[in-house]
């Protein structure tokens, strides 16, 4: 079922998927007891995927290129390199617990940024900028001790956010990764999710419908009342974690395509 169903959209286009049998099979599952949804023809069929500019930053003598908002993953991935970029990682090697240290610490620091500030920039002004500025990423390094891990992890202020509440999107865990490079030089770091297990646990023609709505915070707003960047709302996308990576040498020929489950 899902062989023939890949090859009505490589014979006849995204079309196949968004109308007709395809569609109508997508939208009478998801209509199904028990907790109907929704979803209608017309829902699938205004849809239209976006081609998004990827953001890209130095990394010590390399480039690196990720996904933006609504997804976190690039962000994510290069403020923690950010921080990392004020320490001597090359005298600590994989097997040195200082260096894991200094990264996980970084990992936490970039985490609770990415928990606080980022989300679907058409709804929310996500400060990319200030998020990867290298002076505050300094002083996001600058928290790190060599002799003991923090107890909490507070957002930072960084330049051009403001105020946003305390995330509460759950973790879940529906990912997988792969990467391609042809024999022409073509290159795919691609990440793809149904969320939670199964996602929700529907399938129609092979595959199963996603569950994306839990990367949105169960809550409009925090315990101070403060707005939560990620929250929910009609036409919003939700935050992502996926962090597809394309790494580029300094001479800017591609290295290297990573991602993650």
């Amino acid at each position: 079922a899902y062989a023939d169903t890949l090859t009505q959209i490589a014979e006849q286009g995204p079309k196949a998927f968004y109308e007709g049998p395809i569609a109508a099979d997508i939208v009478a599952r998801s209509g199904q007891a028990p907790m109907p949804g929704t979803l209608s023809l017309e829902d699938l069929k205004a849809y239209k995927p976006n081609k998004l500019q990827p953001i890209c930053r130095a990394y010590r003598e390399r480039k690196m290129c990720g996904m933006g908002p609504p997804s976190s993953g690039g962000i994510g991935v290069m403020a923690t390199l950010g921080i990392l970029e004020n320490f001597d990682m090359g005298a600590t090697g994989p097997n040195d617990a200082l260096g894991w240290h200094r990264f996980i610490e970084a990992q936490r620091l970039a985490y609770v940024d990415r928990d606080t500030y980022v989300a679907d920039d058409r709804y929310v002004a996500v400060p990319i900028a200030g998020l990867l500025d290298a002076t505050y990423l300094k002083s996001r390094a600058a928290m790190i001790s060599d002799t003991s891990t923090m107890k909490t992890v507070d957002p930072g202020e960084p330049p051009g956010s403001v105020k946003r509440g305390r995330d509460a999107t759950g973790n879940v865990f529906g990912t997988t990764h792969f990467v391609i490079v042809d024999q022409r030089g073509n290159v795919v770091s691609m990440t793809t999710t149904v969320e939670s297990l199964f996602g929700s646990q529907r399938m129609v023609r092979g595959f199963f419908l996603n569950n994306q709505l839990t990367d949105f915070s169960f809550r409009n707003v925090d315990a101070k009342g403060e707005p939560i960047a990620n929250a929910p709302a009609g036409g919003k996308k939700p935050r992502s974690s996926m962090a597809p990576t394309i790494v580029f040498d300094k001479d800017g020929h591609f290295e290297l395509a990573v991602g993650s489950p």
